[in-house]
């Protein structure tokens, strides 16, 4: 008769998840700083909206601040109107 002896070892490891948003045309890391409002993003939605329920589709595009920039001036040059609101609180 054989005996045999099973272990079962636990390691601890440590996992950081790193949470951040991406620019979805230069792929740098879209930093968020203390008390910097910025963000850029453009949202498409279509789709059927009733009182009880909706379907949509939406597409949608994240972007750093030089890439906002350029998109922002790519419209303008094209004809798209950019309105522009100021506000304090």
């Amino acid at each position: 008769m054989e005996v045999i002896k099973k272990e079962k070892q636990t390691k601890i490891v440590d996992v950081t998840i790193d949470d951040y948003i991406e620019c979805d045309k230069c792929n740098c890391r879209i930093e968020e700083k203390d008390y910097d409002a910025f963000k850029s993003s453009f949202i498409y939605e279509t789709g059927d909206r009733y009182p009880d329920s909706a379907y949509l589709n939406t597409k949608s595009i994240d972007l750093c601040k030089e890439c906002g920039v350029e998109l922002m001036e790519l419209l303008k040059s094209k004809g798209y109107r950019i309105n522009s609101t100021d506000w304090d609180y």
